[in-house]
């Protein structure tokens, strides 16, 4: 059946909204984007649409560091972005070109005639005690072939529309393809070019050709950093202690759980499953262990997996509003909503004060389409805590399904300033403003949403359906690239 511009968003918004909710993990146009005080620079490249932690921006021909605090912040011809430690960041460059940024990264942007090169430097790093990618790392997805290219001290890489990452281990460099073309070389020789596909990775040192092209075998590992992991608990920064050790079982354990879920929201999922596996050891049946474990196997789509760690962490304690929680994520993806809003129910019994939980409530009722219900769980969270993110999220899908768009913009917009990480209220302000006849501008914040978790096939569907709605043949092939 032809894809309508409807199917993205207009006459069908509740079945799409359920859709969405159900299928779900988890649950910019520059031009678009809200003006703020600008730098004095000729060339706006892009800006900062996602900031987690500690993000800086140096502007060209400058030497003090500015911390990223607004969404949205330019970054001109020249700029560098720094990442703290357990931070991330999402640019948007123009022309249709996404960065993710990892922690402990420095990455300069620029113009150069008709080519927009990035460039990730060691010098200025921040220091970290990361396990991998311990210079940074970035994401890269480019539409445009043969305008992109990045460089690195160890090798360069020229695409051709396509979606990368480079990792730094500080000796040296590290390219993965995901999708697409890349033509990676070293300066050793000119020999030293090869063509990387889909699924493949190469790397090289100082003074080294590329090594030969391997096979990308688990590319979620990869990217692991870059994923969205749901939240199973409300967690705040200043609760986590910097050190477990030394500290009572029961307080040591509450500590080790609490940084891995930490970790988890900032993407550091192999730190985390540390933390995890030091809390087995002190806990063998520890159910929130079991938990956070199924949450990482949710997000790495092993969903069989995820649906037996979360019952078993039930089973170990059905006092866990935690463990019903990742079992409602785990239910969803197996499509057992009915099941899913009973977990969440429950979870909302042994937490009635928790907006985290009520928003889960409300995201679950959405997707049955009891959009009633939903409003209504929405804004007991929010009363419980008008700065939870989801609540606004699930109150956009509320006011999209009743076609009130300015509204539902307004909510989507409103989660996007409390959590910028989240893909979801992305998702939904993209098919709001489709169904307000702007195209462009929507598929663009679905792009985002896309960088905001690479993996999330639902997301990738909703993308190709605005690419083939563009109707010309370069978008019909990115649509049917993003469908696979």
């Amino acid at each position: 059946m032809p894809l309508r511009r409807e199917d993205i968003g207009a006459k069908n918004t509740s079945r799409v909204l359920a859709g969405v909710l159900a299928f779900s993990l988890s649950m910019v146009s520059l031009s678009s984007l809200a003006q703020e005080s600008q730098p004095a620079c000729k060339t706006i490249l892009g800006r900062v649409v996602s900031i987690q932690g500690t993000v800086e921006v140096r502007h060209a021909g400058t030497r003090d560091w500015i911390r990223a605090i607004r969404l949205n912040t330019p970054i001109c011809n020249g700029d560098l972005v720094r990442t703290g430690v357990r931070s991330r960041a999402g640019v948007i460059l123009a022309p249709e070109t996404l960065i993710r940024v990892d922690q402990g990264t420095v990455l300069s942007v620029r113009a150069i005639q008709q080519e927009t090169e990035a460039e990730l430097h060691l010098e200025d790093r921040v220091p970290s005690d990361v396990l991998s990618n311990a210079c940074g790392a970035s994401y890269f997805i480019t539409r445009f072939p043969r305008k992109f290219k990045v460089k690195t001290p160890y090798l360069s890489a020229a695409v051709e529309g396509t979606e990368f990452q480079i990792a730094l281990a500080c000796d040296r460099a590290e390219l993965s393809v995901f999708e697409g073309r890349v033509l990676a070389e070293t300066l050793v020789s000119q020999a030293s070019r090869i063509t990387l596909g889909t699924g493949q990775v190469t790397s090289a040192g100082t003074g080294e050709a590329p090594s030969p092209i391997q096979v990308l075998l688990r590319p979620t590992d990869a990217v692991q950093w870059a994923l969205f992991y749901p939240p199973i608990s409300e967690v705040s920064p200043d609760q986590i202690p910097s050190d477990c050790w030394g500290l009572a079982s029961f307080e040591r354990a509450v500590c080790l759980t609490t940084r891995s879920e930490e970790l988890l929201r900032v993407g550091r999922a192999e730190e985390a499953q540390t933390q995890i596996k030091l809390l087995f050891e002190l806990v063998p049946l520890s159910p929130d262990a079991h938990a956070l474990s199924s949450v990482i196997s949710l997000v790495k789509n092993d969903k069989d997996k995820a649906l037996k760690l979360a019952l078993r962490a039930v089973e170990l304690s059905d006092q866990s509003s935690r463990a019903w929680l990742a079992l409602s994520y785990a239910q969803q993806a197996h499509f057992e909503l009915e099941k899913a809003l009973a977990s969440t129910q429950r979870a909302a019994a042994l937490s009635p004060d928790s907006a985290l939980v009520q928003a889960r409530v409300a995201e679950i009722l959405m997707s049955l389409g009891d959009a009633k219900a939903a409003e209504d769980a929405a804004r007991k969270a929010i009363e419980i805590n008008p700065r939870e993110s989801r609540a606004h999220t699930v109150l956009g899908f509320v006011r999209l399904a009743q076609i009130d768009t300015k509204q539902a913009k307004a909510e989507f917009n409103q989660a996007i300033e409390l959590d910028s990480t989240d893909p979801l209220p992305r998702l939904g302000n993209g098919l709001a403003i489709v169904r307000e006849g702007k195209l462009e501008e929507g598929r663009e914040q679905l792009e985002i949403a896309v960088a905001l978790d690479p993996t999330n096939s639902l997301i990738r569907s909703y993308v190709g359906k605005a690419y083939y709605e563009e109707n010309s043949k370069e978008r019909d092939q990115l649509a049917a690239t993003q469908f696979r």
